[in-house]
This record gives C-alpha cells, structure tokens and sequence, in this order.
C-alpha cells in the first residue's frame, strides 16, 4: 500500500487529509483509480481537459514526479505520494 497525501483544494474533494491505496503500479495507476474514486470534482482539481494542469505537483518519496519518469514513475508499497493541485492566490 501506499500513503496519498491531500493538500489545498483536494482535501475537500476527498474529506481526507491522506489514505493508503493498494493496487497501483505507476503514479499514472493512482491517477486513474483516484478519478474513478472522487469523480468529476478530482477531475477539475488536477486535469486541464486530458492532461494534468501544468503546475500540478506530485511528490514520490518527498521528489517531482518530472525529475524521475513523470507519470511513469513507479510507485510500490510502503511509499508516499503528495498531490498538490494547483493553487491561485495573491
């Protein structure tokens, strides 16, 4: 299993601050079992039509998913992910 940390505008999607998901290869596997989990609402968080917003980050042990193998990059048990929407302010 692996620990998904929620921050900004997901925590309110999910009601969670983190959860452990089993089952999943690739942070692209956790994207998609996570849109099928939270739906539309997820969706708009993280996805600019078919592809991520661009300033959508997702740690992998505490590293940019963009300085491993992006959406490749594997995931295995015991490992936490942080997904960080992205967030507007002044």
């Amino acid at each position: 299993m692996v620990t998904v940390r929620y921050y900004a505008t997901l925590r309110p999607v999910t009601k969670k601050k983190e959860e452990t998901i089993d089952g999943v290869d690739t942070v692209s596997d956790l994207l998609e079992k996570l849109n099928e989990e939270y739906g539309e609402d997820f969706r708009k968080q993280m996805y600019d039509g078919q592809s991520l917003f661009k300033n959508v980050i997702i740690l992998v042990n505490g590293e940019n998913i963009t300085t491993i193998k992006g959406l490749d990059t594997e995931i295995k048990d015991d490992d936490r992910i942080d997904l960080f929407p992205p967030v507007a302010g002044g």
